[in-house]
This record gives C-alpha cells, structure tokens and sequence, in this order.
C-alpha cells in the first residue's frame, strides 16, 4: 500500500511539472459533498497556466488516453 502512494505521488509530481493541476477525491466525495468537489477542481483551474502545458494529450476512443510530454526546445 505504502508503495502505491509513493508511486501515485511520483504521477502527481510529474504531472504537476508538466504544467497540469490535480485535485484529488473519494468516490464517496462526489456523491455526498459535491460543491467540495468542485470546488478544489475550481481552485486548480485558477492555479494553473494553460499556456504553460508542455505535454500533449492524445485520446483514442478509449478509455485510457496518452499523454507524451513534449520539449519547449
């Protein structure tokens, strides 16, 4: 257990410094406090700088997606 939140960190880090904001939830979360919610999802959208991306997201129809960073060079 300890290594998958160690690992899932790892996710969140990388995905932080390309550019994404996370916000975190329980399942129980979304059925029960729902504005709580949306409201760390609001507080990301602020944090983050779209234009400061630097990935690119391609989704195939499916239910995983990919995502490839990408060089600013």
């Amino acid at each position: 257990m300890a290594r998958r939140v160690q690992e899932a960190g790892v996710r969140e880090s990388r995905l932080r410094e390309l550019g994404f904001g996370v916000v975190r939830w329980e399942p129980e979360e979304v059925v029960r406090r729902p504005a709580d919610v949306a409201q760390r999802f609001h507080a990301a959208r602020r944090r983050v700088d779209p234009s400061q991306v630097r990935a690119l997201l391609r989704y195939d129809g499916q239910a995983t997606t990919t995502l490839y960073a990408a060089s600013r060079a």
